[in-house]
C-alpha cells in the first residue's frame, strides 16, 4: 500500500463520522496530510490510526462520554499532551488500541448504569420451595421440635 493510499484510508475513516459535532473536511488538505505523514514516519500504521479515530469518535459523539474537544483531522494527529511543563506525547495516542480505556471517559450517570447492569447479571436466582419441602427440611435439621 502506498503512502497516498494510506493517507486516503485515514482520511476516509475520518470522513465516516462527518456530522454534527465532528469536524469533517471537503478534501484532504496539506496540514492534515503532513500530520498523518509524520505519524507514518514515526512508525504508526494506517490501521492503528483508524482505530484511534474510531475510539475518538466513540467518546466525542456519544452522550455517555465526557469528551468535548472536537478537533480537525490535522489537529487530532498533532495536538500535544503537556502536563505541567513536561511534554508527554500526542493526544491521539490516548485513543490507540491498548492505550484507550473507555471507562476513563464515561460520565458519572453512564458509570452508574454500567454498575446497575452488572448487579442485574450477578443477582442470584432462587427457586421457590414448596411448603412440603420446607417441612421436610425442618424435620431433617431438627428445627421442627424447637418451633412448637
Amino acid at each position: 500500500m502506498t503512502t497516498d493510499q494510506k493517507l486516503q484510508m485515514v482520511y476516509e475513516k475520518w470522513q465516516t463520522y462527518k456530522g454534527k459535532k465532528w469536524k469533517g473536511h471537503n478534501f484532504l488538505n496539506k496540514p492534515a496530510k503532513d500530520a498523518i505523514s509524520k505519524r507514518f514516519r514515526e512508525g504508526y500504521k494506517a490501521e492503528n490510526l483508524c482505530i484511534a479515530i474510531d475510539n475518538y469518535a466513540k467518546v466525542l459523539l456519544n452522550p455517555d462520554y465526557k469528551w468535548s474537544y472536537a478537533w480537525s483531522l490535522s489537529k487530532f494527529f498533532s495536538v500535544h499532551i503537556i502536563k505541567g511543563c513536561k511534554w508527554e506525547g500526542f493526544q491521539f495516542t490516548r485513543f490507540l488500541e491498548g492505550e484507550f480505556y473507555e471507562d476513563d471517559y464515561l460520565t458519572q450517570s453512564a458509570k452508574q448504569k454500567q454498575i446497575e447492569k452488572q448487579r442485574v447479571k450477578v443477582k442470584p436466582k432462587f427457586t421457590p420451595v414448596s411448603a412440603e419441602v420446607k417441612e421436610e427440611l425442618k424435620k431433617q435439621s431438627g428445627l421442627a421440635r424447637w418451633q412448637k
